[in-house]
């Protein structure tokens, strides 16, 4: 559409240098044309001091008549004329053609010097129009050259900035290929061109974004496949080292039976806790698996949250914890997979009375907001520092990042945010060191009039 249009531009701009020239070389010669207005303008009283340079040199001259006699002459006089009668002027009044098709005739009537009356009459011989049209044709051709060579430079400038216009959008885009195929994404095309070539612009930066964003994703991957697989390492060579050791002293050492039991006590505790490994880890890559079955059902949450606390009535009591529970009084619905949520939020309970020292408050809330439900577990214990808080769902997390064999698994929180992921939720985390940590769940709420989640 551009191309067309600079063309057309062009184009034009020819058309109006043509007839410009024309004009401008042809300006001379037409002005010079014989008029009958030229005895107007030539023609004076002192006759004999007429400049008729001008009507000379075209083989022209001036005759100065008194009585109808011709008295003096100016030029060359090339016809046989000595007197004229009245009737001879009559067709030669000032304005008009004359229709001598052998001369341009122009006169005019004026008193001389000496008071007599005169008439002027200025003759040309009409042989110029075939050297006018020749004129016409000379200045046809000066104009059609020079447009043509304006429309030829004007094209090829044109056409060379047109190719640097391609040229260099493909440039630079293939040296961005280059770049992509050596791997580095962070490559961005930025130029401005024609349409199509700002089109294939816009579709290199989506894609190489989104490669960027894969291959950041790929690293992520990677390190926590690396972090994971040197966690497991870790959480499996402690037990498994004390258990070799306390195994070898049982084989090598005469041992009485106190301490035979107390060791076989010891091969028990981490061979228990290295089971409960195993099978958090094939729980949670069960739940990393594409296609996770749940077993859904619509129930009312606040119901489900009283059963499972009553579940750690114990627990609670055992510690000394203040529970204060927040239900609200009519049933809010959710449809959720019920053996998944328990162990999501018994996950929280559970590392809330696991780190916290006696007394610590223990609040457990549910509400209602808009079309989720939100369920907070909240204490004023210990609290996390705020540089874990960003891994705390990681696998292997814990709040002070140690591997000791004292603590849990550190697979737990990062189980409770997969099952909240598969049931279309969102869990969120805010502690403090010291002052306490409160965990978030959002759920969508069941629209029971609808029969539909919202």
């Amino acid at each position: 559409m551009i191309n067309y249009l600079v063309l057309s531009v062009i184009s034009i701009i020819t058309i109006i240098i043509f007839f410009t020239v024309m004009i401008l070389d042809s300006k001379d010669y037409l002005d010079d044309q014989w008029s009958s207005d030229i005895a107007q303008k030539i023609i004076r009283p002192d006759y004999k001091h007429i400049e008729a340079d001008s009507v000379i040199q075209r083989g022209g001259w001036v005759e100065i008549v008194h009585n109808n006699r011709i008295v003096y002459v100016i030029g060359d006089k090339q016809d046989h004329n000595k007197t004229y009668d009245m009737m001879y002027f009559e067709p030669y009044l000032p304005g008009t053609s004359s229709p001598d098709p052998d001369y341009e005739i122009g006169m005019k009537a004026f008193k001389g010097t000496d008071g007599k009356e005169y008439i002027g009459i200025v003759k040309v011989p009409n042989f110029m129009a075939g050297e006018i049209a020749d004129k016409m044709k000379n200045s046809a051709i000066k104009g059609a050259v020079i447009s043509l060579l304006f429309f030829f430079i004007c094209n090829t400038l044109y056409i060379f900035y047109s190719k640097r216009k391609v040229a260099k959008p493909l440039i630079l885009i293939q040296h961005g290929i280059d770049q992509m195929t050596k791997h580095d994404y962070s490559v961005r095309l930025n130029f401005k061109a024609y349409k199509e070539a700002m089109q294939i612009q816009k579709a290199f930066n989506f894609l190489v974004e989104k490669l960027e964003s894969i291959e950041e994703e790929k690293k992520l991957m990677e390190e926590q496949k690396y972090r994971l697989l040197r966690d497991i390492s870790h959480d499996i060579k402690t037990p498994m080292t004390s258990i070799l050791g306390f195994s070898k002293a049982l084989v090598e050492k005469d041992l009485d039976e106190e301490k035979k039991r107390t060791y076989l006590e010891y091969i028990h505790s981490k061979s228990t806790r290295l089971n409960g490994l195993v099978d958090e880890l094939f729980y949670l890559t069960k739940l990393n698996t594409i296609d996770v079955p749940l077993r859904l059902q619509i129930q009312d949450m606040g119901m489900f949250l009283e059963n499972l606390i009553i579940s750690y009535y114990g627990e609670i009591d055992e510690k000394q914890f203040e529970l204060d529970i927040i239900l609200p009084e009519s049933p809010v619905y959710a449809e959720f997979d019920t053996k998944e949520m328990s162990r999501a939020v018994g996950n929280l309970i559970s590392n809330a009375l696991k780190y916290n020292p006696r007394g610590t408050e223990l609040r457990i809330s549910l509400h209602k907001i808009g079309t989720d439900l939100r369920l907070v577990i909240q204490d004023n214990g210990i609290g996390i520092e705020e540089k874990f808080l960003s891994s705390i769902f990681h696998e292997f997390a814990r709040g002070d990042q140690t591997r000791g064999s004292d603590g849990g698994s550190g697979l737990g929180l990062a189980i409770t945010k997969r099952i909240v992921d598969i049931h279309k939720g969102h869990i969120s985390i805010y502690s403090t060191l010291n002052k306490g940590t409160t965990f978030s769940i959002i759920l969508p709420l069941y629209n029971d009039n609808k029969g539909s989640k919202q």
